[in-house]
């Protein structure tokens, strides 16, 4: 199974923000590299832990927002 994880910068609390909607669980980080290391580390656990289908790979799909509309 793929888990896409969507990814974004919040420029707020200037982090990184990765979530799955299939994966109960979210992640930040300070820089894009870190949350990538985050989620390939914790994901599979998680997913194991919830009984999921197990994951073959990952798709990041990133989003950098500049700003409030």
């Amino acid at each position: 199974m793929e888990y896409v994880i969507n990814v974004s910068w919040d420029e707020e609390s200037q982090t990184w923000m990765g979530f799955n909607d299939k994966i109960p669980v979210a992640f930040d980080a300070d820089s894009l590299d870190e949350l990538i290391k985050k989620i390939q580390l914790a994901a599979s656990d998680v997913i194991k832990l919830n009984h999921l289908p197990p994951a073959k790979s990952f798709l990041f799909m990133a989003e950098k927002r500049v700003g409030a509309l």
